[in-house]
């Protein structure tokens, strides 16, 4: 009994010498708790790292999954796709890439992903933001790919403009576009960043696939 209570003091002997060590020579602890933040979902830790590091970005929710899991991201490194690296670690059913500036989140299953979809032939001209969106639904592709996964697309979401009584209506700025062979969400990248858009979002709920986008150039 003496021997093992010896022992046993021996050893917090030695923990409190090698804290004491570590204080008196300034080594720091590992700060993992205090440089990572904790995020409700995925739309939130996008919208703080777009601002972080100056970044766009675009996401497609995964089918059924309706992020409402914790996602835990250290944002005090200056590599944003470290941060992307990790994102995926603890989202496995996404993937991610950069293309044509933006960094796209999307399903992992190419199949259930509407982004993911190849359009052989997309045209929008003299366009609004919202018109050249709308231009995806009309190509042949997308009518069945939706008709054979019996889905429909949903709302076009976007903010108002909000214009002061008596002002005259806002200009719409106007682009025209033309891509052959190339993904949805190529098109998304490609027609936000030519409007000066910073973000875009797809979503999947019930039978519905939606698009949202930031409402500055509508």
């Amino acid at each position: 009994m003496i021997l093992r209570t010896s022992t046993s003091l021996i050893r917090k002997s030695s923990t409190l010498v090698v804290l004491a060590t570590l204080l008196c020579l300034q080594v720091p602890f590992p700060a993992y708790s205090q440089s990572t933040q904790t995020f409700s979902d995925i739309s939130h830790a996008l919208e703080a790292i777009r601002p972080t590091f100056h970044v766009s970005t675009g996401f497609e929710n995964a089918i059924g999954d309706l992020d409402k899991t914790h996602i835990s991201l250290d944002l005090s490194t200056k590599d944003v796709a470290r941060v992307f690296d990790a994102f995926i670690a603890q989202r496995t059913a996404y993937a991610w890439r950069l293309e044509d500036g933006f960094y796209d989140v999307y399903p992992k299953v190419k199949a259930d992903s509407f982004s993911q979809l190849t359009v052989e032939n997309y045209i929008a001209t003299d366009a609004t933001l919202i018109e050249a969106v709308e231009a995806i639904d009309k190509l042949p592709n997308v009518q069945r790919w939706l008709t054979n996964r019996h889905l429909r697309r949903g709302d076009l979401i976007g903010g108002s403009v909000l214009v002061q009584p008596g002002a005259p209506a806002p200009l719409r700025r106007r682009q025209s576009f033309a891509f052959k062979n190339v993904r949805v969400r190529t098109i998304l990248n490609r027609v936000n960043n030519d409007f000066g858009e910073t973000h875009w979002v797809v979503w999947h709920e019930g039978q519905d696939v939606s698009m949202f986008f930031s409402p500055r150039s509508m």
